[in-house]
């Protein structure tokens, strides 16, 4: 069962020690690499998986990490069926902490478990039943779901192995099950509903978690920049992220460093504000303002795990253009990294055969494919965003205070 009483535990032994205090021998992932992290973390599991086995495995394909996932996943079902309340993400990191004890390795865990219930996953499977179906297996006459023991249907969820069916089992709540998708969902009977980003999207949950990871990792001096991808196509999206956050700092009139020669804090913001900026600026359809905001808590969250409580207020949040990536940052894409190495420099318009060489490659993501069709036929790229968000309090800032309008 999650035990809700150890927050303050947790918060008393912080205290006690160095944020990163964790000998190496207890940390289940040691140090994140920013060229395999970008670019698992700019996709669904599934894919970063097919895609990127190396950046995979050192994030959660290794057996000592996929038991801790499969441990975590199952308590939270455990729990609901236990007709216990849902976690709250300070409980869920408390949890994950008794399995990994470090701060960094317990993020990158709930990470993991939120996007498992939020989107689904094969590594540690979970996933509606007609997926399941689609994946290739065979339904059983007979097989019954979890709690009430009903036969399947295509809408209920299953772990490859055992079936559940969203239903509310605690006698003190209303007994609403929110719907997704038009669909019964099982997130929000797992994950409080009242946190403080709401139900608009349960993926906004492990949004949250990866930036906490990302700047706890960095903040703690646990990053590497190796800058040796596993293929072309990480290194293009590695390099995406990089030239976002070194157009950041230029358009910032900010010094223009590599990653790990940044300021601790300031390399932690940089990297999970340009992981943000992907993420809203690919598969943004509406407004990012609101799910940016929740990307900026989730790193504010990591740097005050790792002890860092004072922010610099020259730091703001970018907030991209939903869907409009490349013709806000990608400016800076031919800028700051050698394009020939792509072989596209001799292209009328670099940025637009860098987007076809990425598409060349078959991405397997409606969302990547999609943004790479609207790139390529919008022509050249200006440097702009929608706005920025004061990086203390998250107002919204039309104009950046040094570069003002991109």
């Amino acid at each position: 069962m999650i035990a809700t009483g150890l927050q303050p535990i947790i918060v008393a032994l912080t205290a006690a020690s160095p944020p990163g205090a964790a000998v190496a021998g207890a940390r289940l992932i040691n140090t994140i690499d920013f060229s395999e992290m970008s670019p698992y973390a700019s996709a669904w599991e599934a894919v970063a998986v097919d895609f990127y086995p190396q950046s995979s495995r050192h994030i959660l394909t290794d057996p000592a990490i996929v038991a801790k996932v499969r441990t975590l996943r199952d308590r939270l079902l455990s729990r609901w069926l236990g007709a216990e309340s849902a976690v709250t993400k300070d409980q869920l990191y408390a949890e994950a902490l008794t399995l990994a004890p470090d701060p960094g390795s317990a993020l990158v865990l709930c990470y993991h478990v939120c996007q498992l219930f939020s989107r689904g996953f094969v590594t540690v499977y979970w996933q509606r039943v007609k997926d399941w179906i689609n994946d290739g297996n065979v339904l059983v006459p007979g097989t019954t779901v979890r709690p009430t023991g009903d036969p399947v249907t295509d809408d209920d969820y299953t772990t490859g192995i055992d079936f559940y069916r969203p239903l509310e089992l605690n006698a003190a709540l209303p007994g609403e099950v929110l719907r997704l998708n038009s669909r019964d969902s099982i997130f929000y009977l797992l994950f409080d509903k009242n946190e403080e980003w709401g139900v608009a999207d349960p993926g906004d949950w492990y949004h949250f978690f990866l930036m906490a990871s990302i700047a706890y990792y960095a903040a703690t001096g646990r990053v590497t920049d190796r800058n040796a991808p596993e293929s072309v196509a990480a290194q293009l999206i590695a390099a995406l992220v990089r030239s976002i956050f070194q157009g950041m700092l230029h358009v910032e009139q900010r010094p223009e460093v590599p990653l790990t020669s940044m300021d601790r804090y300031d390399a932690a913001w940089r990297w999970a504000n340009a992981l943000s900026f992907v993420e809203g600026g690919i598969y943004g359809e509406s407004d990012t303002t609101q799910e940016c905001g929740v990307h900026r808590k989730g790193c504010l969250y990591g740097l005050r795990l790792a002890g860092e409580t004072h922010h610099p207020g020259y730091l703001h949040w970018w907030v991209p253009r939903p869907g409009q990536l490349g013709t806000d940052f990608g400016l800076y894409l031919g800028q700051y990294h050698p394009i020939d190495a792509y072989d596209v420099s001799q292209a009328a318009i670099p940025e637009i055969a860098f987007w076809d060489k990425l598409a060349d490659l078959g991405v397997d993501d409606p969302g990547i494919q999609g943004f790479l069709e609207l790139m390529r036929s919008q022509g050249p790229m200006s440097g702009r965003s929608q706005c920025v968000l004061d990086g203390a309090t998250g107002a919204v800032l039309p104009r950046h205070p040094v570069a003002g309008d991109l």
